[in-house]
């Protein structure tokens, strides 16, 4: 079964816990530790490991007012790595990418694979990360808020993710 998920209680969702829950996992081109990109703790509904290298944009890119300069954002946009603190730019993914590997996240589901692929790994220019960035500030800031966001380009999802904290599968 291939789909991107909705909600916690969708059939989707619900068929992918039954699994041993992969995630993709790479090694960071400075200090060669493997990481996951997660878009931050508070969006990523998956337990923390502290593997995790979260998307990150210079603090400098928010005016005065407290608006976002979204060029600045996009310019600014990588992940950070949690062992070195390096930056984790589109650039290098690719070559990440060929070097990963799936692991699996929890042993209570015996025989049953399933992965996890959100569009943090996409080659695509249009998901790179300034522009996710971008679009997730946008979506933040709109009428209809993250879902989009976070069942579309993270592939998790959606339970107010922007409204509470601390949230994750156990």
């Amino acid at each position: 079964k291939t789909s991107t998920p909705t909600l916690l209680s969708g059939m989707i969702w619900q068929e992918f816990l039954k699994t041993d829950q992969r995630r993709r996992f790479m090694p960071c081109p400075y200090c060669g530790k493997f990481v996951t990109l997660i878009w931050s703790r508070q969006y990523s509904i998956f337990k923390s490991t502290g593997e995790e290298a979260v998307a990150k944009w210079d603090d400098t890119a928010k005016r005065d007012d407290g608006t976002w300069d979204l060029d600045r954002v996009e310019r600014s946009a990588r992940y950070e790595c949690p062992h070195c603190a390096g930056h984790i730019r589109d650039a290098h993914k690719t070559v990440m990418d060929r070097r990963g590997d799936w692991r699996p996240s929890t042993t209570a589901a015996r025989g049953y694979r399933g992965w996890h692929l959100s569009s943090l790994y996409s080659a695509s220019a249009e998901a790179n990360v300034g522009k996710l960035a971008v679009k997730f500030l946008q979506a933040k800031n709109s009428l209809m808020g993250l879902q989009g966001f976070i069942n579309g380009d993270l592939a998790e999802p959606y339970q107010a993710q922007d409204k509470a904290r601390d949230q994750s599968i156990h």
